[in-house]
């Protein structure tokens, strides 16, 4: 016994002379890495690798010290005769590190310094520099590999008691929090179903250690803690998010969770059972409802109960959370023109969401991999400033059926999607551009149409190296210290990732094609040891990573109430952000897409060839007010109108911040979306984009902003004003602009309302003589009844709105403010059909086509009524009789001429036949 008490204290003794001698060496590399000398800049991208590793290496003997449990003293010994030879080179290694244990005198600091400095620079030495760093990384993955094969043997001993843990991977745990979100996420209050919103903070979570003290718990047994905020239902007016912390805890219902508030003595295991249960008995649909809308400005406590949540308390929080501002999607954040991004704030961030792809892994939540999309923020206030701070994001938990096991598609290239997308998101940050702005560039998109392989083949080219690498790639770019020189190859080139797997298994002894869960193990090993450890080590350069800069600033009003109530709802714009939806994606992607086909037919109809345009021919000019457009999409349609004969027209005006006015903004990308929309139903249209709002919040002072936009739009001489904003009230100021504009012979088109019944339709859309107020219809051509107030007029007009897909990769969007955008696009493709048939006797003779009661009548032709909506079919404008292809043409152009000619002027059409 004496002896072994006796090695255990030497291991002790020997683990913190590593530790400390790794801090020495750090401190030497630093000083060659932070060098402005020639050759110490050439030895520097070897000291930033060593440093990677040191670092990973002296975190691992600190949590096993912590633990009690030492390292082997060999692993020890050949570790410091490591760190001895790069502080000697090239003189022969001595005994018991004499020059690890003088590096605390300068004279002997600075010789290692030059040592190290010579064995860095030097190419003869690039072997031997091989060597150390394969030595060195094989002693941090050998323990790693050890921790791992321990924690395994431990659950298999205790399966039966509590849910598998391996290290720290929380797959069961958020997949049991999934499941039960899964069964709140609806509520039935006022007769109709309400789905919730639920973002699960990504910093802050953690697993609950069976030793962990007892005053860390709310419920004994809890294996982890989530934090997670719910945007409260729709039920209770404009959404405000409550902060809650749940745990998670796998008892059976027979059992009655004890209860150790923090600061409080713990409850008795011997506690009357009738009594717990009445106290902390699960919540039913509608009680949790409450719960989350009680706007108490406070902390909720909840643990699970199979598959039920328990509420235990609420506290006041610790937060200066915003709670009624809209989530920000990263995606929408990287496109701002005005983007605070520093180093501290991507290395925080990059390592949170690597950390989360390996924790999350095996479970549903994570999907097919975290997106820009997918990671929201919420606006907080931190030292007297209110912004989007970058060490905050949150996962959107999204639901939908599961109908079995996710399949890898067979045409997907990379056959780690997870892995790709992270790899994906990693690079979006290092270029603070989102992979939609790189699709934009010419020299990166692959030829032919977007497929399921393009944003890899675009990541690829962006990531390459050597002979080979495209004059596009950023690997050179990066910092010689920055690890995602190497993570971004890994995760993007799935055969360097293959490569890692294989050899992880060999390393274990086992045969790459025996288990898939042994493939999974190896990499979920890898993701660990080359991600996510290189990303957190990184991380540590920084110095409180609690405390970061705003990533911008957010202008925040603040409703005073007269007495302590629900606060009164803001007046709401006509759009609702897209959200997680209960239908499977897939099928709701394919038939947008299919909706978007057949419209695509009566496109190839409609838009001119050039020879098409006839003398006086001018194409169609449409104003978007709302919220802007992004400098990305602004680019992108002014290269693509440069190549049209004749190009359309192309401007923008901001009536928010007049010291921009020409520079492209849109905080939300809601304008950005409707302008997307517009472009793709009449692509040939000049556009002239004013940004009147700056949120998706209509506010008394957007009314000026408002009125401006129609204004100018009149002296630009729109043909169509699309409006896809609104007012709960009559702002009379609006009315008389759209009255100038009406008078003037523009068509304006305004969105009705997603509220339902709740609210009625929302102004200018309610100024039915003078305005197309547009409801929205599903890709079924059925009223969206999710979404549609009570119609106003019988003249109700209503167009694809629900579960629109602007693109493969973005979320499904919903709301009548697209099917406003969608219904403008199409008049105005209209409208420039009219215009290239004026070479057709006595045409401009007939009629003035640009008429709301024209327009109506051709609506009415290509509708069919849905609970008393005209529901929107532009395709059924065509002859079914007619094939749509080249030869028959111009048959079908005919066809519709003669429609609009009988439904504008029937007694005109035996005239222009004959003329």
């Amino acid at each position: 016994m004496t002896t072994y008490k006796s090695q255990a204290s030497q291991s002790e003794d020997l683990t913190l002379f590593a530790i400390d001698s790794i801090d020495k060496v750090l401190g030497i590399g630093n000083i060659i890495i932070n060098s402005k000398e020639e050759i110490r800049k050439t030895a520097a991208p070897f000291c930033c690798n060593l440093r990677n590793i040191l670092l990973s290496i002296s975190t691992l003997l600190k949590d096993q010290k912590r633990n009690r449990n030492n390292t082997g003293k060999k692993k020890v010994e050949a570790l410091l005769n490591n760190l001895e030879r790069l502080c000697t080179w090239p003189q022969p290694l001595k005994r018991n590190w004499p020059t690890l244990r003088a590096l605390k005198f300068i004279r002997q600091r600075n010789n290692a310094v030059e040592c190290l400095q010579d064995f860095g620079a030097h190419r003869k030495f690039a072997k031997n520099r091989g060597d150390i760093i394969e030595g060195l990384t094989k002693f941090s993955a050998e323990t790693f590999q050890n921790e791992t094969t321990e924690i395994m043997q431990t659950n298999e001993v205790s399966a039966n008691e509590c849910p598998p843990h391996m290290g720290h991977e929380l797959d069961d745990d958020i997949e049991h929090l999934l499941k039960i979100l899964q069964r709140y996420r609806s509520c039935n209050r006022k007769g109709a179903n309400y789905e919730i919103r639920a973002n699960i903070q990504l910093n802050g979570y953690r697993a609950l250690a069976a030793t962990s003290a007892a005053t860390e718990f709310i419920v004994e047994s809890a294996s982890a803690e989530f934090g997670v905020f719910f945007l409260d239902h729709p039920h209770a007016e404009d959404g405000c998010w409550q902060e809650t912390r749940i745990q998670i805890c796998h008892t059976k219902s027979s059992k009655v969770p004890i209860v150790n508030f923090t600061g409080e003595k713990p409850q008795s295991p011997t506690i009357d059972l009738a009594q717990a249960r009445n106290q902390y008995e699960p919540l039913p649909c509608d009680s949790f409802c409450r719960r989350i809308s009680a706007r108490g400005q406070d902390m909720l406590y909840f643990s699970t109960q199979e598959n039920e949540f328990v509420y235990h308390k609420s506290e006041d929080t610790s937060r200066a959370w915003h709670a009624n501002q809209e989530a920000v999607s990263l995606a929408s954040i990287l496109k701002k023109p005005k983007l605070n991004f520093n180093d501290k704030s991507k290395a925080i961030l990059e390592m949170l969401v690597a950390k989360a792809t390996w924790q999350f892994y095996d479970s549903d939540v994570i999907g097919e991999g975290l997106t820009s999309d997918s990671i929201h923020f919420l606006c907080e206030e931190r030292e007297g400033k209110n912004g989007i701070f970058g060490n905050e994001p949150m996962l959107v938990a999204r639901f939908g059926d599961r109908d079995g096991e996710d399949v890898v598609p067979i045409d997907m290239i990379h056959k780690n999607p997870k892995i790709l997308a992270l790899g994906i998101l990693l690079l979006e940050l290092e270029t603070r551009k989102t992979m939609k702005e790189h699709r934009e560039n010419g020299q990166l998109h692959p030829s032919g149409p977007f497929n399921i392989n393009t944003d890899y083949k675009i990541a690829a080219k962006l990531v390459s190296t050597g002979s080979d690498a495209h004059p596009e790639s950023i690997i050179n770019d990066l910092s010689h210290c920055s690890p995602l020189r190497k993570i971004l190859p890994l995760c993007i080139k799935s055969e360097e990732l293959g490569a890692k797997i294989v050899k992880n298994l060999n390393a274990q002894k086992v045969e790459p094609s025996s288990t898939t869960i042994n493939e999974q193990n190896a990499l979920r090993s890898i993701i660990y040891s080359e991600i996510v450890k290189p990303l957190e080590d990184w991380t540590e350069n920084y110095y409180y990573l609690n405390r970061v800069k705003p990533l911008y600033e957010v202008e925040v009003v603040r409703d005073v109430p007269d007495k302590p109530s629900l606060p009164s709802p803001r007046l709401q714009l006509t759009y609702q952000q897209a959200k997680p939806i209960s239908l499977d994606e897939k099928k709701l992607r394919k038939e947008s897409r299919q909706w978007f086909e057949n419209y695509e037919k009566l496109l190839y109809i409609l838009r001119p060839r050039y020879e098409e345009m006839g003398k006086g021919y001018k194409q169609s000019k449409i104003a978007v007010l709302d919220t802007g457009i992004t400098p990305s999409r602004y680019q992108y349609l002014k290269d693509h109108n440069s190549c049209a004969k004749p190009p359309p027209a192309l401007e923008y005006r901001d009536f928010v911040d007049n010291t921009h006015q020409d520079s492209p903004c849109d905080d939300t990308e809601h304008g950005t979306a409707g302008v997307s929309l517009i472009n793709k139903t009449c692509p040939n249209a000049s556009l002239y984009i004013a940004r009147v709002m700056k949120t998706n919040h209509a506010t008394y002072a957007d009314v000026a902003r408002v009125v401006q936009g129609i204004d100018w739009a009149i002296k630009k001489n729109v043909d169509v004003i699309t409006l896809a904003i609104g007012f709960e009230t009559v702002q009379h100021a609006v009315v008389e602009a759209i009255d100038r504009a009406y008078r003037r012979g523009i068509i304006i088109f305004s969105g009705a309302s997603n509220r339902r019944n709740v609210k009625s339709v929302c102004c200018p859309a309610n100024v039915t003589d003078k305005v197309f107020g547009i409801f929205s219809t599903d890709a079924g051509i059925r009223e969206s009844r999710s979404l549609n107030p009570t119609k106003l007029n019988p003249n109700s007009f209503a167009i694809f709105g629900e579960d629109v897909e602007l693109d493969q990769r973005s979320p499904l969007v919903r709301g009548t403010s697209y099917s406003t955008s969608i219904a403008a696009g199409l008049a105005a493709l209209l409208l420039d059909f009219v215009q290239q048939e004026q070479q057709r006797p006595d045409a401009a003779k007939l009629f003035n086509f640009k008429n709301q009661l024209q327009l109506t009548r051709v609506f009415q032709e290509m509708a069919k009524k849905d609970n008393g909506y005209y529901c929107l079919q532009p395709w059924k404008l065509l002859d079914d009789q007619l094939k749509n292809n080249e030869e028959l043409r111009q048959q079908q152009r005919d066809w519709i001429w003669g429609t609009i000619v009988r439904l504008m002027h029937p007694d005109k059409l035996h005239e222009l036949q004959q003329g």
